[in-house]
């Protein structure tokens, strides 16, 4: 072999090693991973094929053709294989590599066989023609504008090298057989001229396919990034490390604090105010700290007026390793959804205040196992339960006993229906007490998928005491009014028999009987009218400044009719004979007449009763005092209550509206004072009555005074 030859085989050498090195590197830059390995693959295998007239002896002729032909028939297919995975063939490779081995076996056979034969070179040079026009082929199929650029230069490489193995090819067939690096000229040095010129032009070409498809793909993906960008609501804001504005993505320019034209180079400080400058500081010491800030909500006046926005920051990839990095803003606008946390924060601390303050109770319980997860104020006040003694406990162990198969009948009813309800059941508290209830439940799941029960408590204590107050009064007034009208229509019955009428006693008793009957109607009417006209409002009243003492001695005065055997004394302390107060007279007589009209009633046949007037404080008080049994301890909270009395139905022995101290609490509360029931020493009721004292006399007991 000349040294032409050598420098030829050299230089083949290099440049294959060169194209093997540069298509590595490209394929770590794009996806095409194992297509460009493997076609860096095949000029590795070129380098080992130059290569081989230096590394075997150059008497192994057998040994170096065999190798030499070896390697650059699978440096041909590993090439075409390459360029096929390329361009997304998956089958062909497969065949290819089973005609290869075929071919390569069958060149092995040859070269040891027959290594002087023209079949060897003619097998060869065949084979190789037919890779080199299959991947011009291939080539020539490329889909791509930009890769069939690039294809279409390969391919023509790749055909004049397909052409020259077909014209060793003709040769060998014809019989002319040179001897292998003979000289330049001869058959076998054009071969590493055209292999040379291939790879120095095919790897290149091979390379810039790669990047072509690099760069189309960072095209796909830019373009899917700007997509994306464009899809999103949110602006993008790139500062670079000299602070300034390096890129920015919008999608709608009214929420900009300046033109997009006037941004980019611009730093934050010459657009944004104070404190949105102070925000993205945060945001970037956060992005120098931990790489990303958090999510920090600002609010930004803008002409179509105050919006709120969302910012995070992350860091900007520096251009240069060790130089400083720039930062990216995400910046999003939340007016809406803050207006919707805003609403909902509403809803839910309305939802909460209705809650805890509605007069109704309310229970949430879990349906699996009644277990009460909350109760407002109103059932634990209901049940006389705290937050902790209702905790852990279910709807089923506050039920009566007697209730809990209709409590279990509405449970079906809430799981087949989802609401039940309105039922009446009795709860049992603590401390044994039965509370009626109606109850109204209704059924909703939660986030997590539980089945919750809204039940809405009413209290039917109060209902059924009015209830039993109506049927209560409807007997009261019954009575009232048949009793006395009975006694009218019997004393004028009497009248009209003649020997009646001719008896002047008899007369008299009769015309006493209807007129007692006739003022105990009237007594009954005015006290079902008074207690209307207090309720609603209209009753007037006239307060003036007047001395009590008299007033109180013409109310005595005028009950005597009326006290029967009854002694009333009427006593006053000697720093009360001058108290006045602002009351209407004839309302105070009213007072009066009912207290003392009570006090007889209740008291003994020629048992004393006691008025007596004397001051407190700022206040006089007016007692009335009789001697009779007194108010029982249980009814003493509903004294004063419409329609109410310690005897009830129609076994009271003494008669009445049961309005009588409902209508003196009424007129003591509009003349300013109030009204009292105490046990009296020694036995009886004590009343009294307090009203503000008025004139020199209120003075008289500040300090200082010597009254007392």
């Amino acid at each position: 072999m000349v040294v032409h030859d050598l420098t030829v085989l050299l230089a083949v050498a290099v440049t294959a090693l060169v194209g093997s090195t540069t298509l590595a590197w490209a394929a770590f830059l794009g996806k095409d991973r194992q297509a460009v390995l493997t076609m860096s693959g095949a000029y590795l295998l070129l380098v080992l094929m130059a290569l081989s007239s230096f590394l075997i002896p150059a008497d192994a002729v057998v040994a170096r053709a065999l190798f030499s032909n070896s390697s650059h028939l699978l440096a041909a297919a590993v090439l075409l294989a390459g360029i096929l995975h390329f361009f997304g063939g998956r089958r062909v490779p497969i065949v290819l590599a089973m005609t290869v081995l075929l071919a390569l076996a069958a060149n092995a056979c040859l070269t040891l066989v027959y290594p002087d034969r023209e079949l060897r070179l003619l097998l060869f040079n065949t084979v190789f023609a037919g890779l080199r026009l299959a991947t011009v082929w291939v080539l020539l199929r490329a889909n791509s504008p930009r890769d069939r650029r690039v294809a279409l230069g390969l391919g023509i490489v790749m055909l004049l090298e397909g052409l020259g193995a077909l014209w060793r090819a003709v040769h060998a067939l014809s019989g002319t057989v040179p001897v292998i690096g003979v000289d330049l000229l001869g058959t076998q040095g054009l071969l590493w001229i055209v292999i040379l010129i291939s790879t120095a032009t095919s790897a290149p070409l091979l390379m810039l396919l790669a990047m072509s498809r690099v760069f189309s793909d960072y095209e796909r993906t830019a373009a899917r990034l700007r997509g994306t960008l464009d899809a999103m609501p949110d602006m993008v804001f790139e500062v670079g490390p000299d602070g300034r504005y390096a890129s920015f993505h919008f999608s709608q320019p009214d929420l900009l604090a300046a033109p997009p034209a006037t941004i980019i180079g611009r730093t934050p400080d010459e657009i944004l105010p104070e404190h949105v400058i102070k925000v993205q500081r945060i945001a970037m010491e956060e992005v120098d700290r931990h790489g990303r800030s958090s999510a920090i909500q600002y609010s930004l006046d803008l002409p179509g007026g105050t919006r709120w926005f969302e910012v995070s920051a992350a860091a900007r990839e520096a251009e240069l390793p060790g130089k400083p990095h720039g930062y990216v803003f995400v910046v999003r606008d939340v007016t809406e959804r803050r207006q919707i946390q805003e609403a909902l924060q509403y809803r839910t601390t309305l939802f909460n205040h209705l809650f805890e303050r509605s007069p109704i109770a309310l229970v949430l319980s879990r349906h699996s196992d009644r277990r009460i997860l909350e109760a407002n104020s109103a059932f634990l006040q209901m049940m006389d339960l705290t937050v902790e003694q209702l905790t852990g406990r279910t709807t089923r162990e506050l039920v009566a006993p007697g209730d809990l198969e209709s409590f279990d009948a509405l449970r079906t009813q809430m799981q087949t229906t989802g609401a039940c309800g309105p039922a009446e059941l009795t709860l049992v508290r603590d401390d044994g007490r039965s509370i009626p209830i109606r109850a109204s439940a209704l059924a909703m799941i939660d986030p997590q998928g539980v089945l919750l029960v809204w039940t809405i408590i009413e209290d039917l204590t109060e209902r059924n005491r009015v209830e039993r107050l109506k049927n209560e009064f409807l007997s009261l007034v019954s009575h009232e009014l048949r009793t006395p009208l009975t006694s009218i229509t019997g004393a004028l019955d009497l009248l009209a028999v003649a020997q009646i009428v001719d008896d002047p006693a008899q007369r008299t008793r009769m015309l006493d009987i209807a007129r007692n009957n006739g003022h105990r109607l009237r007594l009954l009417i005015d006290d079902l009218l008074d207690m209307d006209k207090l309720l609603a409002g209209k009753m007037r009243f006239d307060l003036r400044d007047r001395s009590l003492a008299p007033l109180l001695e013409s109310a005595i005065e005028a009950n005597r009719t009326y006290n029967g055997d009854h002694l009333i004394d009427f006593e006053v302390t000697p720093d009360a004979g001058q108290l006045r107060a602002a009351v209407d007279d004839e309302r105070l007589l009213q007072v009066m007449a009912n207290l003392l009209s009570n006090a007889i009633k209740f008291s003994p046949p020629g048992s004393p009763i006691v008025v007596s007037l004397s001051r407190a404080d700022q206040m006089a008080r007016i007692a009335v005092r009789d001697r009779g049994p007194g108010v029982p301890e249980p009814f003493r909270p509903y004294l004063f209550h419409r329609f109410t009395q310690a005897e009830s139905g129609n076994s009271r022995l003494k008669g009445g509206s049961g309005l009588g101290l409902a209508i003196v609490r009424e007129l003591v509360v509009h003349m300013r004072g109030n009204v009292g029931y105490e046990s009296a020493p020694g036995g009886g009721a004590r009343f009294i009555v307090d009203l503000p004292i008025s004139g020199e006399a209120a003075v008289a007991t500040g300090p200082g005074s010597d009254s007392a």
